[in-house]
């Protein structure tokens, strides 16, 4: 942490998100709306706006991987039972280089995710931490922090002692970092994570201290911060919902029901993509998306209600871009023009990288499993059949899910590599 802003690699991440969380806020405020929960909801769809290009690119490569995935399988057909370590290398090579014709890679629908993960902790330090980045809101503090400071008190001891008797597990990390010095910040840190009851509670210790001039300071600005968190329903933005029967609690719940329904559509499609075929790696990732319903239950429930909001509207639109995404590549886009398409990227981009080794052919190299014709390309001793070259005159181009394809279509093409095999062993 640096004073009360995300340090470390996530700093500009974090700044840059705060930046647009002031902004809305100061916009909002000129009409009357001066809440936090609002924010985080206008907030929420500007970030989603702005990484639509990567959910569209995630889905994009998912759903090529599901038109090549017959190609796959048939080199996993090739080398069914084969062990040993010189075969399954030729097959990670050929399938390797599979994905390299498409210029694509297994893990190619993982990626936005994966860029997705230090964003999505920025925002939820900006979410964690409003004062430290909405100037506006730090002002309501700043005042009470200073009249804290100035009362002559030991200051640190009596808000370390609050907070452990009151169980602020989000004002902990607060805490550590009087030691940083800028003990304006650090104090606002701290009173930022007390809720409407816990206000009320440090008042009267303060009062019984004699401590007049921090309560004023406190009664001055406690209707301003009290507004800035109010939310819907009477909700506490600062507040975690616990397991106390609230409407607080509507927040996990409405996450938990998304989280469930986007689990059902992203599983329902994984099988469609795969047509049939086994996919290891996706029945993985299904697995793994088991506990999201719970996790995020949990998530909504222990930590401040602005979080929950955050994650809950997050889902609601990912959700909603999910479907509206599916339904483009399913029904809208043609299949060919975007195998076709592919390709020549993947040719211009291999075009590039001529004469380079990739680590799997220098790996082969090393181990002497390199054949004797390695002069020419290995994507050239995969097969001599392709996408491209599959006869399909006398072959029916049916899914396993019943769906006709196009006559000598990419797409029909892709259904019948895995029967191939067997018709020419039965001409």
């Amino acid at each position: 942490m640096l004073l009360t802003m995300q340090g470390g690699i996530l700093f500009p991440i974090s700044w840059l998100f705060g930046k647009i969380m002031d902004f809305i806020y100061n916009i909002l405020a000129v009409d009357g709306i001066a809440s936090i929960g609002i924010c985080i909801i206008v907030f929420t769809v500007i970030v989603k706006i702005i990484m639509l290009p990567l959910n569209i690119n995630m889905q994009k490569s998912t759903k090529l991987n599901s038109f090549i995935q017959p190609e796959i399988a048939k080199i996993q057909k090739k080398y069914k039972n084969k062990t040993d370590q010189e075969s399954m290398m030729k097959q990670n090579q050929e399938i390797n280089d599979v994905y390299k014709k498409y210029g694509t890679s297994m893990t190619a629908g993982c990626l936005p995710t994966l860029i997705q993960f230090p964003v999505i902790m920025g925002l939820y330090d900006v979410v964690r931490n409003v004062p430290a980045y909405v100037s506006s809101i730090k002002e309501f503090y700043t005042p009470i922090a200073d009249q804290i400071i100035n009362s002559g008190i030991d200051y640190q001891t009596k808000l370390t002692e609050f907070v452990n008797e009151n169980s602020i597990s989000t004002a902990a990390q607060a805490i550590k970092n009087f030691e940083t010095g800028n003990t304006v910040n650090t104090i606002i840190d701290v009173i930022d994570k007390f809720s409407t009851t816990q206000w009320q509670d440090f008042i009267s210790m303060l009062s019984s201290e004699g401590q007049t001039k921090i309560v004023d300071a406190i009664n001055a600005n406690l209707p301003s911060i009290t507004a800035v968190n109010e939310f819907m329903f009477g909700i506490d933005i600062s507040e975690a919902p616990g397991f106390i029967l609230s409407a607080a609690l509507l927040i996990p719940i409405a996450s938990t029901l998304v989280q469930i329904i986007s689990m059902r559509i992203s599983m329902a499609q994984t099988k469609k993509n795969s047509q049939g075929n086994d996919n290891p790696m996706a029945n993985s990732m299904m697995k793994g998306m088991m506990f999201m319903p719970i996790m995020s239950f949990f998530m909504c429930v222990v930590l401040p209600c602005g979080i929950g909001v955050y994650w809950t509207i997050s889902g609601i639109l990912s959700l909603v871009i999910q479907i509206a995404v599916n339904y483009y590549f399913d029904h809208i886009v043609d299949p060919d023009v975007l195998i076709e398409n592919q390709l020549k990227k993947a040719e211009k981009k291999n075009a590039k990288k001529k004469g380079k080794k990739s680590l799997m052919e220098r790996m082969m190299e090393a181990s002497g499993a390199e054949s004797a014709s390695k002069d020419a390309p290995m994507s050239n001793r995969i097969s001599n059949k392709n996408l491209k070259t599959y006869d399909t005159k006398n072959i029916q181009s049916v899914s396993s899910t019943g769906k006709k394809y196009k006559q000598g279509s990419m797409a029909s093409k892709a259904n019948i590599m895995l029967n191939y095999d067997d018709v020419k062993g039965r001409e």
